[in-house]
């Protein structure tokens, strides 16, 4: 079973989860079946959750993580095409897979903290590249919302301010591309308004959408982590979607300063991306 500990010395939470070593890797696994496919239900464990329709019974099913982080892990399989992306997706079928993060983050809101991802290509560390998302329960709330969670209560909150770029606004959301990028191309997707916890709406998918097509299209991005932060427990918040393309991989400077090293021109990328975000968002592209 996983385990939380946090070192002494360096304050950093970890937890040990040696099932985690035995998850199938659809590029390294000779004969590799995908279990996220259609006909293939039997090889996920029970469904907590699905959305059904289409030709194959369903549109998104919700499972448990057979190889769990923490007690509580559950795999969204987002779509039945083995191939396709939130940028492929039709605008309905996006409609639907943010209402069920919705549900299933409600459903799991009496941890201390809950957070949901997902982890695109295998440079962003999927194993499978079936489309799914990750829903992950803490019994502890994590320093990242932590900190975060002191920048934005609602009467200081930098999200309700002028914080960073604001690309393109729609529908009571903001596309926006923070003030300091921490990976290359990174951005944003939160509510103009103040609230504590995800409540998607349209446009948001059409926005979430448009920004991972614009993201792959015009900065050659192949590979993405999608972070949703919403308000921990007890805590006041701003919920907010970051999408963090990984353009290269994290190396001894980072992990031994905490700090990041961004090799382009993030002035030049935030006035690009504004020119052009627009265009994805109408769907001309």
């Amino acid at each position: 079973m996983p385990y939380l500990e946090r070192d002494p010395l360096r304050g950093i939470w970890v937890i040990t989860s040696p099932e985690r070593k035995r998850r199938p890797h659809e590029d390294r696994d000779k004969g590799f079946v995908c279990p996220f496919c259609p006909g293939n239900e039997h090889m996920t464990p029970p469904e907590i959750y699905r959305v059904p329709g289409g030709k194959d019974g369903w549109v998104v099913r919700v499972v448990p993580n057979r190889y769990p982080i923490t007690d509580v892990h559950e795999v969204i399989v987002d779509s039945p095409d083995h191939d396709a992306d939130l940028d492929t997706m039709d605008e309905r079928h996006v409609n639907v897979l943010v209402e069920v993060w919705r549900e299933r983050l409600e459903a799991l809101r009496n941890n201390a903290y809950v957070l949901l991802f997902r982890n695109y290509g295998h440079g962003a560390g999927a194993s499978i590249m079936h489309p799914h998302t990750q829903i992950v329960a803490l019994d502890v709330v994590p320093d990242v919302a932590l900190r975060e969670s002191a920048n934005l209560r609602e009467h200081d909150c930098v999200l309700c301010s002028m914080y960073g770029r604001k690309a393109f606004i729609s529908g009571g959301y903001v596309i926006n591309v923070p003030e300091v990028q921490t990976v290359p191309y990174e951005v944003w997707i939160h509510p103009l308004s103040h609230r504590r916890h995800f409540s998607p709406s349209p446009p948001f998918g059409r926005l979430l959408s448009a920004t991972v097509r614009a993201l792959k299209r015009e900065f050659n991005v192949r590979d993405y982590n999608l972070v949703l932060h919403q308000a921990p427990e007890g805590y006041d918040y701003h919920w907010h979607v970051e999408i963090l393309p990984r353009m290269g991989r994290f190396a001894g400077f980072e992990l031994g300063t905490g700090m990041r090293v961004v090799h382009y021109d993030p002035e030049e990328f935030a006035w690009k991306f504004t020119d052009i975000i627009a265009t994805y968002v109408k769907g001309s592209t």
